[in-house]
Formats: C-alpha cells, structure tokens, sequence
C-alpha cells in the first residue's frame, strides 16, 4: 500500500493505512489523487460508460468527474466524528456520487447509512451535522437503510439526501468515490496531473480535471 494521510491532522506524517505507525486517534485517511490515477480499474470504472449513462440522465447534461477519493476507515472508540453524523452534500448546484466498496463492508465496517426520499424533501436542510435521534424523528427509522456489501460492489447517490458513514466498530473499510458534477470543485486538483493513458477511450471533457 501507498502512504496516506489523515486529512484532519495536517500534522501527523503520512503513514501506511495498515500499519502500526496509523496515529490511534486518526478515523480516516486518504490516498492522494495519483494512487487513484495508477491503480488498477477505478478510472474504467469511474468511465463506465453504463455509469455515465445514468449519471448524464440525472444531471440532464454529459458529467464532469469533478473529484475523486478513496480513503480508509478505522475504529477509534471515538464515536462519530465528521461525515460519521448525518448531513447533506452540497458540491455543485447538480451532482451525484459513486460510491465502490474495496473491502467487505458488514455492520461492523462503517457501512453508509442513506435516507430514502430525504433528497426531495424539504425537512432538515441545515448544512450542518445531525443527530441520530433527529433524523429518525423527521423521517422515520423504516426510511434509514445501511449500505452493507461485498468489496467490488456500490452504488450511485444524490448525497444532498441525508447521509452518514457509520463508524467502524472492527478492522477497517477502503472506499472509492466519483463526484460527478457540472464543474471542477474547490478541493480537486487544480490542473490536470496525467495525460490520458494511450488507447484509453476516455471523454476528455468528462475527464478534464484530473488528465489532458
């Protein structure tokens, strides 16, 4: 595995995500945006043209892949820190995400907990962290599903709908995302860091924040 970081504690050197030098406190870390680039598939996969067709019908436009992440989760006995509580995205005036399980995700691997509904419905719009308790009150527990699957295996989600990654309880979870989006974000790479691979096929305006 590649170093990564804790992107909560700029302080902490970077560490190897399974290793012993991972600082207790540190709930998650992330790869950087080129062990993204170099791994394995992710790019095909964040190009799937199946992926992009419905993700082109729920923006109503072709998508721009306007950032990138995969990072770990770890059990801190902390309880929930930052997206571990329920909230609402708000990265672009459209968007929707791609989630990749590359682990086993079971009850105990922070799995992502979504809201049925919760995208169209005025209640709660705060952006701001919500409790457990107030989230089952407005839209009732019947309407909270956890997100359990084997590594290899996602889903796509218009996260302005509530949200939340559970904590891990035990080991650990490596998830993928893709944001697609209408524009390049503030917290995406501000140029280009790869050239598109040679044969590659992919859309160079899908593609334009992260190759040229």
């Amino acid at each position: 595995h590649n170093p990564v970081c804790d992107p909560y504690r700029s302080s902490v050197p970077k560490f190897l995500p399974l290793s012993d030098g991972r600082p207790a406190e540190a709930h998650i870390a992330h790869h950087d945006a080129q062990d993204i680039l170099n791994a394995p598939y992710l790019m095909d996969l964040a190009n799937d043209p199946r992926i992009l067709d419905v993700v082109s019908r729920f923006l109503g436009c072709k998508p721009t892949i306007g950032y990138m992440a995969t990072w770990w989760s770890y059990a801190t006995g902390k309880g929930a820190q930052q997206a571990e509580n329920f909230h609402r995205d708000v990265d672009d005036w459209r968007f929707v995400k791609l989630f990749v399980y590359l682990t086993d995700v079971t009850p105990e691997r922070g799995p992502h907990k979504y809201v049925l509904h919760s995208s169209q419905q005025e209640k709660l719009t705060a952006i701001r962290r919500f409790e457990d308790s107030e989230v089952a009150q407005t839209f009732g527990m019947e309407n909270i599903r956890t997100m359990t699957a084997a590594a290899g295996e996602g889903f796509l989600e218009d996260t302005y709908g509530m949200h939340k990654g559970q904590p891990v309880q035990s080991g650990h979870r490596l998830l993928f995302q893709v944001v697609y989006t209408l524009t390049s974000l503030p917290y995406a790479p501000k140029k280009p860091i790869a050239a598109i691979p040679a044969g590659a096929s992919y859309d160079p305006w899908i593609n334009r924040v992260y190759l040229k």
